[in-house]
């Protein structure tokens, strides 16, 4: 759709105290510098900030790049102390956040799809406007103004400069940024507890993994195997056919039935790559090395559905291997180890193949003990699993306190909005 601003369109909620200002006439705005070699004059070699640098409410710089400028680009598109950077788009979350920059890399530039606003800190607080373009208000502004393709929204420079914001007293903005700051800080306190218990689950489950090598003996995969390794076949989605599985089929250790196209193919080509019962299917291919090699079982008796090139299946003995202890023992960090050192990359996706796959070297415990461990895993984990669910529950409500405290500062109603959030946060603390 055609772009607009809708400033006149937005409840802004700003209340009685503040008047109402477009950004251009309180501050500076200036686009970034597109990538790449401007001719021999360009000498100097200088980092730069990308739109993944730019965060709503913070700056990730782990992963700073550089590119070269001239002396001239340097100058125009040098960051200052206290410039705000507002991206100029991304998806639609992206689109119109920002963070202030506080001289944390020297001689530091900003790329095209970087927008720096450069204030007037006697008139409108830098770290007020960081703020704001983070709020509730602010964010309705820009996805309404926003140019959105089918996964992208973008804002220009015009539709920027337009933003409407609140300008009480500079005093009043001070008060409204330390405040935020306070409650935020509670928040922020709050998740990071919650990413340590997190962590602590995901350390419990697989020393809780481990458990599945307690005086074992080891055999490889290859000894334990009741047919030979088997790829899937690639098949083209279609509106009648077959059904095929698709990767995001293998989750959490079991085999989703019901995540499946229809293929072009019938059910006789399908024949050879049906999947039964106690099947273990191991992922082939992945771009992240963590999950490269990630099986799932087949739990329960599935309905006619095959699998794709992109599986590998794996049928073990099951008088010498449970698939279920299979399913866990392969999540343990041994195994994880073992996949990890063989795979290899091609293209930017790490992949394992049969061959690698024979000789990983598995627990065999007795029978019993298999199904012992395997009740004892099974209940630990769906504690484990519950307990993260809670987790990341309350990390999803921390993230609506932070847009309730944004909102708060900026609506006119702050004493009583952050009041109220102080009192969620408090909560969410317990």
């Amino acid at each position: 759709m055609t772009a607009t601003t809708p400033s006149a369109d937005i409840d802004l909620e700003f209340g009685q105290e503040a008047r109402v200002c477009e950004l251009q006439e309180v501050a500076h705005i200036q686009s970034g510098l597109a990538k790449g070699r401007s001719g021999p004059e360009a000498t100097l070699e200088l980092p730069y900030i990308r739109t993944a640098n730019v965060q709503a409410g913070w700056l990730d710089l782990a992963e700073m790049k550089t590119l070269f400028v001239t002396p001239q680009q340097s100058i125009k598109h040098r960051l200052e102390h206290e410039d705000v950077l507002i991206l100029e788009g991304g998806d639609a979350d992206k689109v119109g956040r920002g963070w202030i920059w506080e001289s944390q890399v020297p001689d530091c530039l900003h790329q095209n799809h970087v927008f720096a606003v450069r204030t007037d800190p006697e008139v409108l607080s830098p770290r007020y406007l960081a703020y704001y373009v983070n709020s509730p208000a602010a964010r309705r502004y820009f996805l309404a103004c926003a140019k959105q393709t089918t996964n992208l929204a973008s804002i220009n420079r015009r539709q920027l400069s337009a933003l409407p914001v609140p300008l009480p007293s500079l005093e009043a903005q001070l008060t409204a940024v330390s405040a935020v700051e306070r409650y935020l800080s509670r928040v922020d306190e709050g998740v990071r507890n919650f990413e340590t218990a997190l962590k602590a689950a995901e350390m419990m489950r697989l020393v809780l993994l481990e458990r599945c090598w307690d005086g074992s003996r080891v055999e490889t995969l290859e000894e334990l195997l009741d047919a030979p390794f088997k790829n899937g076949r690639s098949v083209p989605t279609a509106e009648e056919g077959f059904p095929v599985l698709r990767l995001t089929a293998l989750r959490e250790g079991v085999v989703n039935t019901g995540e499946a196209k229809v293929g072009a193919w019938s059910g006789e080509e399908a024949r050879p790559f049906l999947i039964e019962e106690h099947d273990f299917l191991v992922a082939r291919g992945n771009g992240s090395l963590k999950l490269v090699g990630r099986g799932g079982l087949v739990v329960n008796e599935p309905p006619p559905v095959a699998f794709p090139d992109t599986l590998i299946r794996v049928r073990v003995d099951s008088s010498r291997l449970l698939g279920e202890f299979l399913r866990f023992a392969w999540d343990s960090q041994r195994v994880r180890a073992q996949i990890e050192e063989r795979a290899h990359t091609s293209a930017g996706i790490y992949k394992v193949n049969q061959e690698m796959l024979r000789d990983i070297q598995l627990p065999v415990p007795s029978l019993r003990e298999q199904r012992r461990l395997v009740e004892e895993i099974k209940t630990q984990t769906e504690s484990l699993q519950r307990l993260e669910v809670s987790l990341r529950q309350q990390l999803g409500r921390a993230g609506a306190l932070r847009s309730a405290v944004l909102h708060a500062a900026f609506s006119g109603s702050l004493t009583a909005g952050v009041a109220l959030a102080q009192n969620e946060t408090d909560a969410v603390r317990s």
